[in-house]
């Protein structure tokens, strides 16, 4: 279990191209309560995309659920649930996938639309700044 808050910086990002700054909780299953459902964004490991959904389902307050399995992370984004899906040639560490579910997160926040966010983690989104602190569960 990882419950972080994340704080992530991009220089013109905004539409008055002035710096945009994302801050979200990010929380990775398995995670006691009340954590899952106050998270901003939501991570487990399943290479199932119905999980991904179960999930959004379960908790609406999550702007984006990521799901992956090493190779592929499914994602649900936004109350509308928009799927997308990454997929990379090799295994992939669970912290990178938590790293470009956040960004995704900062993409919505800005006002991307979702359709559009898969190009925008594709490319990294060019952060200046990205951190993640652990915050103190219990």
């Amino acid at each position: 279990m990882t419950v972080e808050r994340v704080r992530m910086r991009f220089p013109q990002l905004s539409c008055d191209q002035r710096c945009f700054v994302d801050e979200h909780l990010r929380v990775t299953l398995p995670a006691p309560d009340p954590w899952a459902r106050i998270a901003d964004v939501l991570c487990a490991r399943s290479a199932s995309a119905r999980y991904a959904a179960d999930l959004a389902a379960c908790c609406p307050g999550a702007l984006v659920v990521a799901v992956h399995d090493g190779r592929t992370c499914h994602l649900r984004l936004g109350p509308d649930g928009y799927a997308l899906s990454l997929r990379e040639r090799g295994v992939v560490p669970a912290a990178v996938w938590r790293a470009r579910a956040s960004l995704v997160h900062a993409g919505l926040a800005a006002g991307l639309p979702a359709p559009t966010v898969g190009s925008f983690v594709g490319r990294g989104g060019e952060p200046v700044q990205a951190r993640a602190c652990p915050v103190r569960v219990g």
